[in-house]
């Protein structure tokens, strides 16, 4: 055996061996695509906290619409419109209010007042589309157009 001096270690032409080379790079792969998976996971993650609408009852007459729903995900919901038959309206009430947006678990019915002639009486029976639009997505339903009773005035006897 040789006497390793530091001047032999300085000249020396050897480098590390082909496994040792072969085994600092794969260990490289799997530290950058561990970094890429991690990033991938908590990218996902915070897109699951993604709005759950169920609309669970819907009302329309000549004059009005009512549709009532329910926030089933877990965030609050934030309606910015809602397209009756094609025409869109953001003026809406809704009882109870929901001023900054529809809370976790909460329900609430959308009164929205329609314009003349957008529901005739030759709707009645026929399905019409309903969707409601939120920052995050827009929920479709149908719904039959319902009659409204005329009343008509009565002379006392």
């Amino acid at each position: 055996m040789g006497h390793y001096t530091q001047r032999r270690l300085l000249w020396n032409k050897k480098a590390l061996g082909a496994p040792v080379g072969n085994l600092i790079i794969l260990m490289a792969a799997v530290v950058l695509s561990t970094t890429v998976v991690l990033f991938a996971v908590n990218l996902t993650s915070n897109q699951i906290q993604k709005e759950s609408l169920f609309i669970a009852g819907t009302s329309l007459d000549t004059e009005k619409a009512q549709i009532t729903i329910v926030n089933t995900g877990p965030t609050s919901i934030r309606v910015n419109q809602i397209t009756i038959k094609g025409d869109r309206f953001s003026n809406y009430t809704s009882s109870p209010e929901i001023g900054t947006g529809l809370g976790k678990g909460n329900s609430t019915t959308l009164t929205v007042t329609l314009t003349p002639g957008l529901i005739t009486v030759n709707d009645v029976g026929r399905p019409i589309a309903l969707v409601i639009t939120t920052t995050q997505g827009a929920y479709f339903t149908e719904t039959l157009v319902q009659a409204t009773a005329a009343v008509t005035p009565t002379s006392p006897p």
